[in-house]
């Protein structure tokens, strides 16, 4: 009877060994723990069938970030290394130059809960100028040598996103810390110096 029991505990380790060895199960477990895969793909087997063997220096992607992981909705996408004598910041800079999408919607998505292309669709929407003065930003990028992005403006308090303004009026709105009496006064003193 106890070898009958230890048997079946044995068949039972044996195929999930040999799981945690294949060169997918990582890139699985994780999605799985992140809750983005969907039902059909929780099964390991299911999931190393449809997509197959990964390419080299390729990360699993999905097509469209709202959805789950699915069969009509992955990518294998394929990412730089580090070439040889390379210093780790000038790596992360030439990735970032190669991938600038990929990034900016990161930063996005962590700073203001907003996706890159919530980000355009606002930016269309105020016909790709400053919320406040309605001109297009000015300022450039000391790195990139290009005309900056226009900022991100939240609610300090609730985090919502109000609109993309340039860098004076987000600068301004900042130093002004949203007072909206502050900004009356500075209305008066100006009116009384003209």
């Amino acid at each position: 009877m106890a070898t009958a029991n230890l048997q079946i505990i044995t068949d039972a380790i044996i195929p999930l060994r040999n799981r945690v060895k294949h060169p997918l199960y990582y890139t699985w477990n994780e999605r799985k723990n992140q809750n983005l895969l969907c039902e059909e793909w929780l099964n390991f087997d299911t999931f190393v069938e449809d997509v197959g063997n990964r390419p080299n220096n390729c990360k699993l992607k999905r097509l469209n970030d709202a959805e789950l992981f699915s069969p009509s909705n992955f990518k294998w996408h394929e990412y730089s290394q580090k070439k040889i004598g390379e210093k780790d910041n000038e790596y992360l800079i030439r990735r970032r130059q190669e991938n600038p999408e990929v990034y900016k919607n990161a930063e996005l998505k962590k700073n203001f809960g907003i996706t890159l292309a919530d980000y355009n669709e606002k930016l269309k929407a105020q016909n790709y100028v400053c919320s406040i003065c309605e001109e297009p930003e000015k300022v450039i990028h000391h790195v990139s040598g290009k005309v900056k992005s226009l900022a991100v403006d939240h609610c300090h308090t609730t985090g919502e996103v109000r609109g993309l303004l340039c860098q004076r009026c987000n600068r301004t709105l900042g130093k002004l810390k949203d007072s909206i009496d502050l900004l009356d006064k500075m209305k008066v003193y100006l009116n009384e110096h003209r």
